[in-house]
């Protein structure tokens, strides 16, 4: 496989770090775009004048956009966490730095307009309050008996440097800002019967007590909205009381049937966010009361009012369609909605790839929903892949379709996906433990099934995991309830029921196809044990020297990591036909980080992946890709694959297929169910198996009588991705009964990748049910 090259390490001509978004694998590479999510786009609008106050995300930094020109100025003004608040009201910012930070204790004050700031200082006793005007700011004083007084301190354009305003009931305290804008706040507070809602007026300096309904005490925080001439404010179910901003005209209350949240009143109408967090709209209240008018079916946040008077918000007609949205009184006084600029949707968030015979399946979060997605990448030829799912699965709370935890929904390699309960966060108690695997088909229609783990040895498991999975076999760790003691066992997925054979509950143990690989002493040895037989069948030295510490197997390539002191490890791949083992350039820091493919390992750093091609006998850093997090973000594909990841740099969380240079290893027969009796009149009798190491692009199955000599084809089919499946009932390809007797078998694959055919024998038994004629004997 390797020719005359000796043993080398050759590392890729590019410097130790690559760029983010690195070049095209030599291998080949195919990229899935993620699907736009319902979430509403992380850009905030956070106010509304000349121009737009926006933030691209939470920890973005703020900036200002002009409506008119588009010009942008960052808001580096009042960015940071030194400040105790920031005020963002049409064109102006305004903030003052928190106690101790350093900054003083002005009030400072950009208008991003007209380029012009200012700072005003700090008066004696006095607290400055969110909400600032044209020409002043609102404070508190704490008086001598703890009460609180509100004063208007005038900016420089103003000459009433302190004017006091006159409130309608005593300020107790805890006076804060929940609205405000260019003509007066809308404060909470403590007054004399607990907390309140108060509205400011500038041009007046008064504040007047809002009345508040009767279940205020058990709200908390009343939703209330400034308006164009009237406060708005939620006044129990179905209903909204509209006090007059100005002027001694009476309170009055509409019914608005499902209003609650965000209020803001313009012309006749009240406008309303109303809904859950990922099902917020915006809708209108005729103040006459009736029935809603949706202006936004999709909301992001509450809106902001513009300068203008109008609302400005983040919305759209469904939750996939987000833009910025001016909302004004059209020529008939009705609001509506104009979009001003279109926003891209989020994609949805992945994570947990698996990739079996170039299957894909990979978790998917929208919003709160989990799901699970299969893709098919192409066997031969330049790297493709379907951009549409083949299969779905999304039933809430499911552990297989849907579970939050990544370390869930093992693929078996033959289209089949498995978990076990109870999970790692289970908090179960004893005999309460549902402890079940798990097995979900991944395919249109796929059959879902269950069995228990539990045995009379270890009781109900506390928690259980799927540790490795080939084929029909898993690996499982768990806790027991009868001794509370940590096991690993195996289990036959096919059979449904544990297997009597004990693994090392450290985990140092890999699984390929029917085989069982541990370490076999303490100088780097390695042996198998066929599940089928229970029996040891093969015995290798690694070259290693020391006891494997990880063990990785994938056909007749391994990788494992050892250490001969407490301080130094070494890594190493070894590849059993040729006896050759490969040093590993890999840190102490990263030996959990590595998966073993078909002549390649892909190691995980703190940088990202770096894929080590191995199939030329030399270590060829072939490919690096940069990944951000350390969630369960990639994968390789054992059988004959190359690797899978997703880039979540700037939250895009694309799909990487990446393919590996070289010739993979052989086709063989990891596994096979083979009966040794076929009956005609017993429909499952003649089940029979094979399980791939890598995908197939056809295959034929003929048997030969012993007897008369004749072949016939028994069943042919086209590509196979891990398992060749024949459920066979004595005929042939065209349904004629063949004679009963003993019948030799002869399976023959052509590889999806090229090279030679597979040809796997064998002989079984075929119990005719008669209607068939006798085969001549063969002729000498």
């Amino acid at each position: 496989m390797f020719g005359a090259a000796g043993l080398a390490l050759i590392l890729a001509a590019a410097s130790p770090g690559f760029v983010a978004g690195a070049v095209g694998a030599p291998g080949g590479e195919a990229v899935i775009a993620a699907a736009p999510s319902v979430k509403a786009p992380k850009r905030q609008l956070t106010a509304a004048g000349t121009g737009l106050q926006m933030q691209p995300e939470v920890n973005g930094a703020p900036y200002w956009r002009s409506l008119k020109d588009n010009r942008e100025t960052g808001s580096d003004f009042c960015d940071g966490s030194q400040y105790a608040w920031t005020l963002r009201l049409g064109d102006l910012e305004a903030c003052t730095p928190r106690a101790g930070s350093g900054y003083g204790d002005s009030l400072r004050i950009r208008d991003f307009a007209t380029g012009t700031a200012e700072a005003l200082p700090a008066q004696p006793n006095r607290t400055w309050l969110p909400a600032v005007s044209a020409t002043q700011a609102l404070t508190t004083e704490k008086r001598a008996d703890g009460t609180l007084a509100l004063h208007l301190l005038g900016r420089s354009n103003e000459p009433r440097k302190d004017v006091l305003v006159a409130t309608s009931e005593r300020i107790d305290g805890q006076a804060t800002v929940k609205e405000a804008d260019a003509r007066g706040a809308l404060l909470r507070y403590q007054g004399p019967t607990g907390m309140r809602l108060g509205l400011v007026d500038y041009a007046s300096a008064t504040m007047r007590a809002l009345p508040l309904p009767a279940e205020a005490d058990a709200l908390g925080d009343v939703p209330a909205g400034l308006g164009m001439q009237w406060t708005a404010v939620f006044a129990g179910t179905d209903k909204i009381s509209l006090v007059p901003r100005t002027g001694t005209a009476a309170p009055r209350t509409i019914t608005a049937v499902g209003s609650y949240g965000y209020l803001h009143q313009t012309g006749d109408w009240v406008i309303n966010a109303r809904g859950g967090f990922s099902n917020s709209e915006l809708v209108a209240y005729p103040l006459v009361g009736g029935t809603a008018r949706t202006i936004l079916p999709a909301l992001a946040a509450d809106p902001v009012v513009g300068a203008d008077g109008n609302l400005y918000a983040i919305g759209g007609p469904d939750r996939y369609h987000w833009g910025i949205h001016r909302i004004s009184l059209n020529a008939q006084g009705i609001p509506v909605a104009e979009e001003l600029e279109p926003l891209p949707s989020q994609p949805v968030q992945r994570y947990g790839p698996t990739l079996t015979h170039g299957e894909l399946t990979v978790r998917q979060i929208d919003d709160f929903q989990h799901s699970t997605h299969a893709y098919r990448a192409s066997l031969s030829g330049p790297m493709t892949v379907s951009t549409t799912p083949a299969w779905s699965c999304s039933i809430m709370h499911d552990l297989i379709c849907s579970h939050p935890s990544w370390d869930v929904g093992w693929a078996t390699g033959d289209g089949r996906l498995v978990s076990a309960t109870p999970g790692i966060q289970s908090q179960c108690l004893e005999t309460a433990c549902n402890s079940d695997f798990l097995v979900q088909e991944a395919r249109p229609g796929g059959i879902r099934r269950t069995f228990p783990l539990s045995t009379p040895a270890t009781g109900p498991l506390k928690v259980a995991e799927v540790k490795a999975v080939s084929g029909r076999y898993a690996v499982i760790w768990a806790i027991t309830t009868v001794d509370r003691q940590a096991r690993g066992f195996v289990v036959d997925i096919d059979a449904g029921k544990v297997l009597d054979v004990n693994v090392d509950a450290t985990g140092v143990f890999s699984l390929w196809g029917s085989l069982l690989w541990r370490p076999d002493g303490n100088t780097g040895a390695v042996a198998a044990t066929d599940l089928r037989t229970g029996q040891v069948v093969k015995r290798l030295d690694l070259r290693t020297g020391c006891r494997a510490g990880e063990l990785q197997v994938t056909g007749d390539w391994f990788y494992t990591w050892c250490s001969r002191n407490a301080a130094t490890y070494t890594y190493s791949a070894f590849h059993a036909p040729t006896g050759k083992a490969f040093p590993l350039p890999f840190a102490d820091t990263e030996r959990s980080e590595a998966q073993l493919g078909d002549g390649y390992v892909v190691n995980r750093t703190r940088d990202g992946l770096y894929l080590y091609n191995l199939r030329s006998g030399a270590v060829v850093r072939e490919h690096a890709a940069y990944l951000s997090t350390y969630w369960k973000q990639w994968t390789v594909d054992r059988f004959g694959g190359g690797v899978a990841y997703i880039d979540d740099e700037d939250a895009k969380d694309e799909i990487h297929l990446v393919g590996v240079t070289g010739k993979a290893s052989p086709l063989t027969v990891i596994d096979q169910s083979i009966p040794a009796t076929v009956t005609a009149k017993s429909v499952t009798s003649g089940n029979t198996r094979w399980w791939l190491s890598k995908p197939a692009a056809s295959w034929k199955l003929t048997v030969r009588n012993t007897t008369s000599g004749i072949t016939s084809v028994v069943r042919s089919g086209g590509e196979a991705r891990g398992l060749i499946d024949v459920a066979w009932n004595g005929t042939d390809q065209s349904g004629k009964r063949l004679y009963g007797g003993i019948h030799e078998w002869t399976l023959t694959v052509q590889p999806a990748d090229g090279g030679a055919a597979l040809k796997s024998t064998g002989s079984l038994t075929f119990a005719s049910a008669g209607n068939a004629v006798r085969p001549a004997p063969q002729r000498p």
